[in-house]
């Protein structure tokens, strides 16, 4: 689900928001590449459903850059969504089979989360614990890109296409916690969909952390500097090592 849903990101992302604006430029986002991009996004939802809170992510972004024509960009991206999903329909009505495809994907996946427990349950008479542990244990888990992505969102670029982008890509990251959280059991594997754009945030401060761009972490002692890097690769490794535990 991530490899496809991060391609689609890039594929619009990349032209409207990147950091160097010699790189930018929103002619890029021709039909074909905004066709190709909602095509990666439904291939994700295929996947799982839950990707496609990308969607009106890059739709509100697509309005902010260009109004009226960011409005069809928009629904050439929906367009492109669909085309995946189209074909697997008739693959399935071809086989016969087109009512398991809308049982098993949409109608069993709302019994599913209406069936679950709420997030802020807690009865231990039922053995019930379910939510708040296992996000605090994600939380912990993945601390240091939590705090590199906050000090992105703390201190975005100066100019408004890159700053757009990032706060785009932070709403990104907070809608993703909707679909993580429906049915309260918060699964380990549910997490995965917030790692794409908790890692692209958190990307820009630890890449100035490790020096590149080679400029020294706002406001930090030249010892502090050197202990950063150390406590942040320690940091990193917490995930592996307690995923290799279990």
């Amino acid at each position: 689900m991530n490899l496809p849903l991060l391609g689609a990101a890039w594929l619009v992302l990349g032209p409207l928001v990147t950091a160097d604006p010699t790189r930018r430029d929103p002619r890029q986002l021709s039909p074909a590449r905004l066709l190709l991009a909602g095509a990666l996004l439904g291939i994700a939802t295929l996947y799982n459903l839950k990707a496609g809170i990308l969607l009106p992510v890059l739709g509100l972004l697509l309005l902010l850059q260009a109004r009226w024509r960011g409005l069809g960009q928009g629904l050439v991206l929906t367009l492109g969504l669909l085309l995946p999903w189209g074909l697997t329909a008739l693959l399935f009505w071809h086989a016969g089979a087109l009512e398991d495809l809308i049982f098993w994907n949409f109608l069993l996946n709302f019994k599913y989360m209406d069936a679950g427990v709420p997030l802020w349950l807690i009865d231990f008479r039922r053995g019930i614990l379910y939510g708040f542990p296992r996000l605090l244990l994600f939380l912990l888990a993945t601390s240091v890109l939590w705090v590199a992505a906050g000090a992105a969102l703390r201190s975005p670029p100066p100019d408004r296409p890159a700053r757009r982008g990032v706060y785009g890509i932070g709403l990104w990251l907070a809608l993703s916690f909707v679909p993580v959280c429906m049915g309260g059991r918060l699964y380990g594997h549910y997490f995965l969909q917030l790692l794409p754009p908790l890692a692209v945030l958190a990307a820009g401060p630890l890449a100035r952390l490790y020096g590149r761009p080679a400029r020294p972490v706002d406001g930090a002692t030249p010892a502090r500097r050197r202990l950063l890097p150390v406590a942040a690769a320690i940091g990193l490794l917490l995930p592996v090592l307690g995923l290799t535990a279990a």
